[in-house]
């Protein structure tokens, strides 16, 4: 769901940090693993920690997803389904348009 230059968005990137955090991670992993900057980090975690989606461990010193965390990275994935589905369809609307009217 990146936009054409590749930009991750807000969402992809709370997915992301959610999924690299399903069998915990250390703040450093989240940064390197998900190419955040630390202020970045400090922004998605904080935001993610006060909506119940993520939680950080202090014994472990690790992040870790929680239930509603989990439930996010399905709605996530079925999102991601439907858009790749939009687009193929998209791509073959199109060729077919293209095709039958001669242009490229």
């Amino acid at each position: 769901m990146s936009d054409s230059a590749g930009r991750r968005n807000f969402v992809e990137i709370a997915a992301q940090i959610l999924a690299l955090c399903r069998e915990g991670a250390r703040r450093t992993q989240v940064l390197y693993r998900a190419n955040l900057s630390f202020q970045q980090l400090n922004k998605y975690t904080e935001l993610l920690e006060a909506r119940g989606l993520l939680r950080f461990d202090g014994s472990s010193r690790q992040y870790r997803i929680t239930q509603l965390g989990v439930a996010f990275l399905v709605e996530y994935g079925e999102l991601e389904n439907a858009s790749r589905t939009l687009s193929a369809k998209r791509t073959v609307l199109l060729q077919a348009l293209a095709g039958g009217m001669g242009v490229s």
